[in-house]
């Protein structure tokens, strides 16, 4: 936001408010993370840490358990696939659900990185940046959405926030085409 403001001195109240509201965010956040129980849950994960220790020290001695895992990893794509084939480009919803499969599946590929050696970093930073194109077009979906609501709410001028939303557009409008260019990378992975 603050690289806006110099052309958009008008954003000055939402840069404002967008401050306030991070503050009180980070406070709740500090108080639900004060008032967690963590014992229990730390026992638990070093279990969960030690077990998997155990399971996957030698990879190549599991190739047994790899199927199943490569079965999720399979319907995870294919999930992202059907996704991918119900793009609207005037509904960009549609790229935010493919987003959202996409995580799942690249998790899990991720995970898996250890027992899939063809899977080599590159690749895991090629699938990171596609689903980077797709969030870069959320959070401006986001940015708009506040915006709009502050000026439902009034606390500036619709007109004064009409030049900063015409350029929001603008910029969904590129990143929408620059995704789209780019959305058949999915059958690459």
């Amino acid at each position: 936001m603050q690289r806006v403001l110099p052309e958009f001195p008008q954003l000055q109240p939402f840069q404002e408010w967008l401050r306030r509201r991070e503050q009180r965010l980070i406070k709740r956040l500090a108080r639900q993370v004060n008032d967690f129980k963590t014992g229990k849950l730390s026992g638990l994960m070093a279990a969960v840490r030690k077990q998997l220790k155990v399971r996957f020290a030698g990879a190549l001695e599991h190739v047994d358990q790899l199927p199943p895992l490569l079965n999720a990893a399979d319907r995870a794509y294919a999930q992202v696939v059907r996704l991918h084939r119900q793009i609207d480009p005037a509904d960009t919803a549609t790229i935010h659900r493919v987003r959202v499969a996409f995580k799942r599946f690249r998790y899990m590929i991720e995970s898996l990185q250890p027992m899939l050696p063809e899977v080599r970093p590159r690749h895991i930073k090629s699938m990171h940046d596609y689903q980077t194109m797709m969030g870069d077009l959320q959070d401006v979906e986001v940015l708009m959405a506040r915006v709009d609501k502050l000026a439902a709410k009034q606390r500036i001028p619709e007109a004064e926030l009409q030049p900063f939303r015409k350029e929001l557009v603008r910029r969904r409008g590129i990143l929408i085409r620059t995704y789209l260019d780019m959305a058949d990378q999915l059958f690459c992975f």
